[in-house]
């Protein structure tokens, strides 16, 4: 990780700060509950890692939106919200 972070230092700004480094931790901590409890179920080998990655990606979704940190549904929000005031 700390290689990536040194290769990448022009390309992308790293931020480390409490609410990001919050949300990786929490988003983590949800990937690896998905995934136990997938495990747990017994499936077929293809339905369990389709459901771990649905799963996944799924709770991942729902902690960066909690977090309010997802801007792809943050910006669906702010111009749904836009569009209702212009139509009351």
């Amino acid at each position: 990780m700390m290689l990536c972070i040194r290769c990448s230092r022009g390309l992308v700004t790293v931020s480390a700060d409490r609410r990001t480094v919050g949300s990786v931790l929490c988003g983590c901590a949800g990937i690896v509950l998905v995934c136990t409890g997938v495990k747990a179920l017994a499936l077929p080998n293809l339905v369990s890692i389709l459901a771990a990655v649905l799963g996944s990606v799924a709770a991942y979704a729902v902690i960066l939106l909690g977090m309010k940190k997802n801007p792809l549904v943050l910006e669906y929000l702010e111009k749904a919200k836009q569009k209702f005031r212009k139509t009351s």
